[in-house]
């Protein structure tokens, strides 16, 4: 049999590179394509910049990880050039900007032919991203220069795409919107299992009010304005409790905020949990207060959970997500951003009103690993591992 009978019969192999392995949705994404590569039946490598991070345990033990030993995406430039001339990928996906630069770069630098999809996971728009830094601004015209050298650009919301536009990143043609995939059976798995917080261990149908937000503690995610509005929830049910899971540069102000609204007995910050799931499905309420988002995984996994959603209506955020479905009926509410009001009057009126998973959960079925690693096999040129 000669090589290129061989190749023809050979599972094609699909690299995706990222920067890093910490707690993220966008690794979650990255994560998430892996495992649903490898059940279509195609080899893949998960390539990182640098291989450390919460999420490293979460790699499937089918895939193989590349560790190119630099600190940075931009670092990681030569050994990912090399890595792609000694593995020969049949295509290549690369997520987060830095990330999507270098690899572009790596790819033009040792001469590959193979398709390069670049993932665009968070909005990008003039209301959002005002280019103060030098740092931003250099970012922005290495993605005008590199992105057009893009296979296809993929992108998880209507309003990052309208960003990239915006901006003169990317054309219209280029650009596939495929929302971010979910694992549904590993979270139904995962949400079975008992959290590690008294606060959670009794039936949420006759415990106290739980609300819950997940994600970095970060000034995007806008936790101050959730806290101020579990403050004014507390004074009307002072026994509903705030959960907040997540790390970040921000935990010091936050809790002072706590303190200083005196609900140091009522919030809880537990830090990083790497299942959320268990949290999600058993909290009376999952909230998101971010300013903007590329398309927030959390509230699309606390859908999947069956857990009742209350989010703002921010750029690239929850609106996809909680449109209503086929009855005229909504998973969940949305509120203005940075408005504790409006969120805490959202969060009494969701709590008070007989809550529905099952409408929750069929609001993100078209999202599984089956229906959308086929659109991302479409947008990549990949051949159908059977094609041979």
């Amino acid at each position: 049999m000669n090589g290129a009978a061989r190749t023809r019969h050979r599972a094609p192999r699909l690299a995706l590179f990222t920067k890093h392995l910490a707690g993220g949705g966008a690794q979650r994404v990255l994560i998430n394509l892996a495992h649903g590569f490898l059940a279509a039946g195609y080899q893949v490598d998960v390539v990182v910049a640098r291989a450390d991070g919460t999420l490293r345990g979460a790699v499937p033990a089918g895939a193989r990880l590349v560790d190119l030993g630099a600190r940075r995406a931009i670092t990681a430039l030569p050994a990912l050039a090399r890595y792609f001339r000694a593995a020969a990928p049949d295509a290549a996906l690369a997520t987060i900007n830095y990330a999507n630069v270098t690899a572009l770069l790596a790819r033009r630098l040792c001469g590959a032919r193979f398709p390069l999809t670049v993932r665009e996971a968070n909005i990008l728009s003039r209301d959002t991203y005002t280019p103060r830094s030098l740092k931003t601004r250099v970012l922005r015209v290495l993605m005008r220069l590199t992105y057009r050298w893009a296979h296809a650009v993929v992108v998880n919301s209507a309003d990052t795409r309208r960003g990239l536009i915006e901006w003169g990143i990317a054309g219209a043609d280029s650009i596939h919107h495929i929302p971010n995939p979910l694992d549904l059976e590993s979270v139904a798995h995962l949400a079975r299992q008992r959290p590690d917080h008294p606060w959670l261990q009794a039936d949420p149908s006759i415990q106290a009010p739980v609300v819950l937000g997940v994600g970095r503690l970060v000034p995007q995610k806008d936790y101050p304005t959730l806290i101020e509005a579990f403050a004014l929830l507390h004074r009307q049910t002072p026994a509903a409790r705030l959960i907040i899971l997540g790390e970040g540069p921000l935990r010091a102000q936050l809790e002072e905020l706590i303190r200083g609204l005196g609900l140091g007995a009522a919030v809880s910050m537990p830090g990083f949990v790497a299942n959320p799931y268990a949290w999600m499905k058993r909290a009376s309420l999952f909230v998101l207060s971010s300013r903007w988002e590329g398309s927030p995984n959390v509230v699309a996994e606390a859908l999947a959970c069956g857990a009742a959603v209350v989010a703002t209506d921010a750029p690239g955020g929850a609106r996809e997500l909680l449109a209503p479905g086929a009855g005229g009926c909504a998973p969940g509410l949305l509120t203005p951003v940075g408005d504790a009001a409006a969120l805490a009057a959202a969060m009494r009126q969701v709590l008070a009103q007989p809550h529905r998973p099952d409408l929750c959960r069929a609001a993100v079925a078209a999202y599984s690993l089956d229906r959308i690693v086929p659109r991302y096999a479409a947008a990549m040129g990949l051949a159908s591992p059977e094609a041979g």
